[in-house]
């Protein structure tokens, strides 16, 4: 079973995957941080880890290890490396963009050269299955961490349990079978063991809370003209129906915060 943070996010879920520990062990809490030194979200990386992973017990026992889409990978010690989640809202030139942004040198050059034509109107879970498929048959690495993450945004878009999560949820089926197939190709059934895990839990929501404007409304979050945030007493972590904030210790600012947020207690949405 899977008990995610409040609320739910990948990065501290993929972190106990790699890890075997808690946030409070692994550090990786959230999806993100906000530095109020230069007002910027910074996404964690494989460096924010303050366990010992996965593929750094492999590089210890002279294995090699591959790694694709895999949350918080980027910059770990990985033989075959594509980390990140590859997008195509703006095409096919934002995939190769982030391709070369993100990926190994090796991962580059096998991307481009060995996956062909592909469709990527149903997302792009096919172009990572058929990566990994390709790694298995050609490096046989030790160690694969794939991440498929079709399932985890239409969910986001449509529900846990709409149609299109189901049809999802089978296309994802397929392409384990194809890696399934892959691995008894490569002579390798007999001596792979494979897991198929949960990155977070998911439970369907009626109604996304953005408790931001709230907060800004009463100046304990400064944002541009854009309405982007670039400052303030707190912060939050949000996630579709579920938020959290926090601020420093030395502030008290409970009454402030409770007084913003009055709106969202008058309507039940929060206790």
């Amino acid at each position: 079973g899977v008990t995610g943070t409040y609320p739910s996010q990948s990065a501290p879920a993929h972190a106990a995957l790699a890890t075997g520990k808690l946030p409070a062990e692994s550090g990786i809490y959230t999806y993100a941080c906000f530095s109020q030194r230069d007002a910027k979200h910074r996404a964690w990386t494989s460096k924010d880890i303050r366990t010992l992973a996965l593929w750094d017990k492999a590089r210890q026992a002279g294995l090699t290890s591959a790694a694709i889409s895999w949350p918080l990978a980027d910059g770990a010690p990985i033989t075959w490396n594509l980390a990140g989640v590859l997008d195509t809202r703006s095409g096919d030139v934002a995939v190769l963009t982030r391709l070369a942004k993100w990926a190994t040198p090796e991962m580059t050059a096998e991307a481009l050269e060995g996956l062909g034509e592909i469709a990527l109107r149903d997302g792009t879970d096919a172009l990572r299955a058929r990566l990994a498929a390709g790694l298995i048959k050609e490096y046989k690495p030790n160690l694969l961490l794939l991440n498929l993450f079709n399932l985890h945004r239409v969910q986001h878009f449509h529900g846990a349990a709409s149609p299109q999560a189901a049809v999802t949820l089978e296309q994802i089926d397929g392409y384990i079978g194809e890696l399934l197939a892959a691995v008894k190709a490569a002579g390798l059934e007999n001596t792979t063991d494979v897991f198929v895990v949960s990155g977070h839990g998911f439970r369907s929501y009626d109604l996304e809370i953005e408790p931001n404007v709230l907060l800004a409304k009463a100046g304990l979050i400064i944002t541009d003209a854009d309405g982007k945030i670039i400052g303030g007493k707190v912060l939050t972590v949000q996630n579709d129906g579920s938020f959290f904030l926090y601020w420093p210790e030395s502030e008290n600012l409970r009454a402030s915060v409770d007084a913003a947020l009055e709106p969202l207690r008058e309507q039940g949405l929060v206790q």
